[in-house]
């Protein structure tokens, strides 16, 4: 059950919630984010390696450059979790939490596809 209700969580909190009004005039928005992440880990004296779920979550700023070009500077606490199996065949369990600042140039090809490049900080 517990599963479960992890999962409708998880699915609910993947898409990105943006304030349609601001945006559909040529202002800026507020973006609420959320969703999951895996960790990806490779260890040269470690045993096999796997990834475990997890979350994130974050609020962003989108300043409108252009119609079709804006400016997304996000906040964002992200989650890369992982477990390891040593050689003595106990595991050690790793859940990460990291701020990560990414900052976006975003191209609005169309209403519902958007293409973001740039850096981040984490």
């Amino acid at each position: 059950m517990r599963t479960r209700l992890f999962i409708l969580l998880v699915l609910a909190a993947t898409p990105t919630v943006v304030r349609a009004e601001g945006m559909r005039q040529g202002g800026n928005a507020v973006l609420a984010l959320g969703g999951f992440s895996f960790a990806h880990n490779r260890s040269m004296n470690a045993g096999a390696i796997d990834s475990k779920m997890g979350m994130n979550f974050g609020l962003g700023i989108e300043f409108r450059v252009l119609p079709t070009l804006a400016l997304e500077i996000d906040f964002i606490l992200a989650q890369k979790n992982h477990e390891t199996l040593l050689a003595n065949g106990l595991r050690e369990a790793y859940y990460l939490t990291y701020f990560e600042t990414p900052v976006l140039m975003k191209w609005i090809a169309l209403p519902n596809f958007h293409l973001k490049v740039g850096p981040y900080l984490g």
